[in-house]
């Protein structure tokens, strides 16, 4: 007697890219974004394709109302053009990529004679904002702001909320780093601008911290600014190494100001922090 027998099931085979680098060409690139409208891609100059996640609810909220204050500070003044989070530029004819800034402006003379509406922006911007959201590493962002000062952006600010701090980048000069602002004047780049931080929900707790709150003792300083160059050097540090080292003696915090040059990496910070000393 015959018998019928279900086809075999077979499990998905899934494939997994997380540690992988991608490469696409150009032209590959502009047929993702045009069948993955919901996805921000962007390419590198070297053609590494980056795929940014959904922003969490808190850095939606906070990136909407920091494109609102450039947008309507340009609504009065009519001097140019604001772009959101979802504009994607070119920069591949001078040896750049494709990327796109959470917030940007471009000076209106600048965009006379070109075509933006079906396709990427091929100029650089003038200024340009990212904001840090609680999934995304530092160093590729310090990365893609040294790439908008290198293809010539006038003003970058990198938004940290979770280090409260803010980097600005002004073409020419050194990265300047602001501690917990209140505000950012852009006047030399956007006239009469100036960026309300707090406005923004980055650091909203800052309206109610009292003076007394932001008194830190001599010995409470020197550990917040030793693991502030720890962070700068290494990218970010575990909760439990920064405990570590805030609970450090001043004696054992001077060795560590020592060997921080020696670091290159978050591991050797952890072994030299886990090795008994004399």
């Amino acid at each position: 007697m015959n018998t019928s027998t279900s086809p075999p099931k077979h499990t998905p085979l899934l494939m997994d890219v997380s540690n992988a680098v991608l490469h696409v060409t150009p032209a590959q690139f502009d047929e993702l974004c045009i069948h993955n409208p919901d996805l921000r891609l962007e390419l590198t100059k070297d053609g590494e394709l980056i795929v940014m996640p959904p922003a969490f609810g808190g850095t939606g909220k906070r990136n909407v109302r920091l494109s609102a204050q450039v947008t309507n500070w340009n609504d009065r003044t009519e001097l140019g053009e604001a772009f959101d989070s979802s504009t994607g530029y070119d920069f591949m004819a001078i040896g750049g990529g494709k990327l796109s800034p959470d917030v940007s402006w471009i000076e209106k003379s600048r965009l006379e004679g070109t075509e933006i509406d079906d396709k990427f922006i091929p100029i650089v911007p003038d200024f340009v904002i990212e904001l840090r959201s609680a999934s995304d590493n530092l160093k590729p962002l310090q990365a893609k702001m040294l790439e908008y000062q290198r293809l010539g952006v006038r003003m970058g600010l990198l938004i940290n909320p979770k280090n409260r701090q803010v980097e600005v980048y002004r073409l020419g000069r050194p990265m300047e780093l602001l501690e917990y602002p209140r505000s950012i004047s852009c006047d030399d780049v956007l006239p009469g601008f100036t960026l309300d931080v707090v406005q923004a929900g980055i650091w909203p707790e800052q309206k109610a911290e009292t003076s007394a709150e932001k008194i830190l003792t001599p010995e409470q300083l020197a550990h917040e600014v030793l693991l502030r160059q720890l962070q700068r050097r290494l990218g970010d540090l575990s909760n439990q190494n920064q405990s570590r080292i805030r609970a450090l003696a001043p004696d054992r915090l001077l060795q560590l100001g020592d060997a921080l040059l020696d670091f290159n990496d978050p591991q050797e910070l952890e072994n030299w922090l886990l090795t008994p000393r004399d």
